[in-house]
């Protein structure tokens, strides 16, 4: 199955505009951000999981995230036997 993806650009965008904006801007913002918080929200309840694009994060960051992952995947199951 191919997981959707989320790419985090637009969430950092809106919310880097939140400085200083009228109350009418805010809420337009937050009513942009509520939109793209409920399609992750949809696709986790139908799917249950998705893919996390985050510009901040280097393919180094990602590799160590996975290695962290599956060290303690590992051990979870050796500590379980």
């Amino acid at each position: 199955m191919k997981l959707p993806v989320i790419d985090l650009e637009s969430y950092l965008k809106i919310t880097s505009q939140l400085d200083g904006d009228s109350a009418k801007e805010a809420a337009d913002i937050g009513a942009r951000f509520n939109k793209l918080c409920g399609e992750m929200n949809r696709v986790l309840k139908e799917i249950g999981a998705l893919l996390v694009n985050d510009p901040r994060c280097m393919a180094k960051d990602n590799d160590w995230f996975l290695d962290m992952m599956e060290k303690k995947l590992v051990l979870g199951i050796k500590s379980a036997a």
